[in-house]
């Protein structure tokens, strides 16, 4: 067969594969126009699995394909597929076209992607090539750094890679050599990792060039020899001979005009004339985002990752399910390359969830070497012993202390080691940083340092050896205590979006702080005193659940302490007295409350006598006892007109709004809200959204959509509500936001009827209350999402969800929203035909709301239970329906709940043409019965 017949043949009938056609009708493999020779068996199989695309085909099939009229062992399928795999040579990333998986089969890689992964030639496809580990690897994620060098590589004679270890500087500057080969007449690489003295530097050159005798060549014979030649020179990990490389190459280049230098080290060279580049990690996604595969393989960390775990035993594709799980490894890996391609060889050990599960274990994880490279770029540990032997005392010292941060500032630095005999602690942190081992970042207030968590864990066991983690811990957990303090004081006069600015970014450092605080080696002073100072900032940012924690251990400590602990009981139980949505029972909050307000009143601090308040007036709220819970905000307004605090009045006035809503005292509620909303001025600090947990205007401005809604203007209501939801998501603050939607956003949506909105809100409800954890609010997503299915046509699944969510939130004592919750139950169920069931909820929820007050659901209730006495009863039911449903209207009616008065209306027109047409049925009934008249 001619190379045209060939060319033809394949344009016409083949299945093209990577670079290969396969011919059926001609029984030819091509390949780049070029017969390739195959058996007839191995091309049999060939074709079984081209025609099994998007999937792998099992062992027992393939052999009925290829041999279909005898039987065959395993021992003749492994050997033709060892010729067909000899034959298709290796893939872009060096390993067999044919992938195995164990009780799966065989698969072509580059087909295997077709069901919905991406396989190892998409990955791995294209010509670049790496020049060190594998010279058929593809290099990811480096073209814009790539294109920068080669296009400048004319004008700049030294260009030095400089970066961390494991970073891919070699990988970058090979095929730096790779793309540009052809422009020079010369191109060689020195390895200088096995240079040992700078004398050595001139022979490793000279042999490189093959230049005379590396003993004897000199310095000058050098530069005779490119003098006059283009000639590129790769200098590979020059960082423990940087001075002697600067001279050498500063020298030959003064002299050879046509030479360039391309180095790679984890220091700039400091030679006239260099262009520094910096090698950067490879991109990752961010968190949370969703990805495709196809869109997860842009990120270079992920596309290592692919290829280099398709290039073990077996193969691997990427499959949608897996993107997630890998994108986290490549996020906490931070993108180095090294730790990728490490973690990647341990998928033939390790499903992907153990991998990253592995990575808690630290550098042990990853301490298996890859096979074919230097053995300082083996491990983890390697490379970076490498870089540590290099380091001068000073340095290594340095570096271990630093390694109890999570960032830090160069104070911060120099606090830690201020009692250490460091020349010069600044000095010695840039050096660090020009060496790659601490890493810079310009801010708009200054630099901010921190190590790649490689390097920390690694310089962390370094510390740990040293026996000195003890007093840098204490050292660190002082610092930041005092950074604490300053934090608390500064809540109360700074501007909120400037105080979050300034502390948000310390919080890993708290944590770290907290937790040795905490420890066994801790000190209780420094851990109660840490966490009243940051109860602010953590419920600023939302961190419920994990203020509290640390606000009840720090109560445990108090007895420990030999100093007055009255102050920081009262901010503590304070803390700890709010019953974050189901956090703590109900009694336990009220008794820490009650506590708390006795302590406020003995040192006359009306703050927190003003946040007890709130606190129990919340709580008798969320477990729908109004009446009580409006004694407590006129309390809190007794107490705000007292102290002289207008803007605190009128948060008692929002507290007040709401127990009256929830009592049905609507138009004193609208009254009472109207005022808040004209005249509240939010504190240009945010306090309240401290003091009482979530931003008083926009909770203002859900109770009166709320009443709105309930006084007969729903779409306006439901309109004002959306803008509310918007300003609550910019707003950034989750409790907020998560109120919003439970009490406002969630219920509207449904009732508009605006079931593409509801999903959406049901869905940050849920991913908020997971976030906060707060039971309670789970629950009312749960609640809600059971609503939407009934109202979307699936009663019977809706009631179950109802059911699951009232369950709950009576375990939690939580049931302010359980009356309407219970009114949706029942529609669910009248739905589905369980009548008696239905009118069972209603009467349990209407006897719980006359005991309690809870009356803003009450007429609703009345009109559903109306409707379940006629599904049940039917026209026996039917006095006893009118009877609720004229309750209803005069309950509506005096509340001024025009939307339920309008309901229950309808539903006495609808019980007024049953009645009037039951008795006409009976009146005819009762014609039909009489006796037919005598005959005459």
């Amino acid at each position: 067969m001619t190379l045209d017949d060939a060319e033809g043949l394949a344009e016409a009938e083949g299945q093209r594969f990577g670079t290969f056609v396969a011919v059926a009708s001609r029984r030819a493999l091509l390949q780049s126009g070029e017969v390739v020779h195959l058996g007839d068996r191995a091309f049999d199989i060939l074709l079984a699995l081209l025609a099994r695309r998007g999937d792998f085909v099992a062992r027992d099939d393939l052999v009925a394909a290829v041999w279909p009229d005898r039987l065959v062992g395993d021992a003749a399928l492994r050997v033709h597929i060892s010729h067909l795999r000899k034959a298709l040579g290796a893939d872009p990333c060096g390993a067999s076209w044919i992938v195995h998986v164990p009780g799966r089969g065989y698969a072509l890689a580059e087909v295997a992607s077709d069901a919905g992964g991406v396989s190892r030639c998409e990955a791995a496809g294209g010509d670049e090539t790496r020049q060190d580990a594998n010279p058929n690897a593809r290099v990811f994620g480096r073209e814009p750094i790539l294109k920068a060098i080669t296009d400048n590589l004319a004008s700049r004679q030294l260009t030095t890679l400089v970066g961390p270890g494991g970073v891919g500087k070699t990988t970058v500057a090979a095929e730096v050599v790779r793309r540009v080969r052809d422009r020079f007449d010369t191109t060689v690489e020195v390895d200088l990792s096995v240079v040992v003295d700078p004398p050595m530097l001139i022979g490793a050159l000279a042999a490189s060039l093959q230049i005379g005798s590396p003993k004897t060549t000199s310095l000058s014979a050098l530069i005779a020899a490119v003098r006059d030649r283009e000639v590129l020179i790769l200098l590979n990990s020059c960082e423990h001979l940087v001075a002697a490389v600067a001279e050498v190459a500063e020298l030959m280049l003064r002299q050879a005009p046509r030479l360039r230098i391309l180095a790679t080290s984890r220091q700039a060279l400091r030679a006239e004339g260099e262009w520094v580049r910096r090698v950067e990690p490879l991109d990752v996604p961010p968190p949370g985002a969703a990805l495709t595969p196809a869109a997860a393989l842009g990120f270079g960390a992920i596309e290592l990752f692919v290829a280099r775990a398709n290039c073990q035993p077996g193969g691997y594709v990427l499959a949608p399910d897996d993107v997630v799980p890998i994108a986290e490894i490549c996020r906490r890996l931070e993108g180095i390359p090294l730790a990728i391609e490490l973690a990647a060889a341990r998928l033939d050990r390790l499903e992907l969830l153990g991998l990253g599960q592995s990575l808690d274990d630290g550098l042990g994880a990853l301490s298996d070497g890859l096979p074919g490279v230097a053995p300082r770029h083996q491990t983890l540990n390697a490379t970076l012993d490498w870089s540590y032997r290099d380091l001068t005392p000073d340095e290594q010292m340095t570096l271990r202390a630093l390694s109890v941060f999570r960032g830090f500032s160069a104070q911060a630095a120099a606090d830690l080691l201020q009692d250490e005999a460091v020349n010069d602690v600044s000095q010695t942190l840039m050096s660090l940083v020009a060496k790659s081992l601490v890493v810079a970042h310009l801010a708009a207030d200054g630099t901010d340092y921190r190590l790649l968590d490689i390097t920390r864990a690694y310089a962390h066991a370094k510390l740990e050896e040293a026996g000195e983690i003890a007093r840098r811990r204490r050292r660190h957990a002082e610092i930041f205590k005092v950074v604490a303090d300053r934090s608390e004081a500064e809540w109360a006069r700074l501007p909120t979006t400037a105080w979050v600015e300034t502390y948000a970014g310390d919080v890993p450092n708290f944590r770290l702080a907290l937790d040795w605080a905490f420890s066994a080696d801790g000190d209780a002073e420094t851990a109660v005193g840490l966490t009243v100072a940051l109860i602010p900032l953590f419920l600023q940012l939302s961190l419920v659940e994990e203020c509290l924690n640390h606000v009840q251990a720090a109560i445990s400590r108090l007895g420990r302490l030999r100093t007055d602990t009255r102050q920081a009981r009262l901010k503590l139980s304070a803390a700890l007295g709010w019953k974050p949505a189901g956090r703590t029972t109900e009694d336990q909050a009220a008794s820490d409350l009650v506590e708390t307000l006795a302590i406020a009143t003995e040192l006359g601090d009306v703050d927190y006598r003003l946040r007890c308040y709130w606190g129990l007036w919340l709580n008798a709220g969320n477990a729908a006892r109004p009446a009580e819970a409006l004694d407590f905000a006129d309390a809190f307004i007794a107490l705000a007109d007292q102290a002289g605090e207008p803007n605190e009045r009128l948060v008692g006035e929002r507290m007040r709004a709401r127990s009256l809503m929830l009592l049905g005292r609507l138009r004193d509620a609208r009254l009472g809200i109207d005022r808040v909303l004209a005249d509240y001025v939010a504190p240009p600090n945010r306090s309240h959204i401290v003091r009482y947990h979530h931003e008083q205007t926009l909770n203002a401005r859900v109770i009166h959509s709320r009443l709105r809604w309930l006084m007969g203007n729903p779409i306006e209501a439901y309109a004002d509500l959306r803008e509310t939801v918007a300003a609550a998501e910019a707003l950034g603050h989750g409790l907020t936001l998560a109120y919003v939607l439970a009490d406002g956003a969630c219920p509207l949506a449904l009732a508009a009827g605006d079931f593409e909105n509801a999903e959406r809100y049901i869905g940050d409800l849920r991913r908020e209350a997971e976030t906060l954890g707060v039971a309670a609010w789970a629950a009312y997503s749960r609640g809600f999402h059971g609503e939407l299915l009934h109202r979307q046509g699936n009663p019977a699944a809706g009631a179950e969800s109802l059911r699951a969510a009232i369950r709950e939130l009576t375990d939690l004592r939580f049931t302010v929203h359980r009356s309407a919750f219970s009114a949706a139950l029942a529609a669910a169920l009248l739905d589905t035909g369980a009548a008696s069931e239905a009118g069972a909820v209603l009467e349990a929820e209407l006897a719980e709301a006359a005991v309690v007050g809870d009356a803003w659901h009450t007429p609703e209730l009345l009109r559903l239970r109306s409707r379940a006495r006629i599904a049940d009863l039917g026209r026996d039911g039917l006095a006893e329906a009118r009877s609720d449903v004229i309750h209803a209207l005069a309950l509506s009616h005096a509340q001024g709940a025009l939307t339920w008065e309008r309901r229950a209306q309808v539903e006495l027109a609808a019980l007024t043409d049953l009645k009037a047409s039951v008795s006409r049925r009976g009146a005819l009934t009762e014609r039909a019965s009489r006796p037919a008249p005598a005959s005459r």
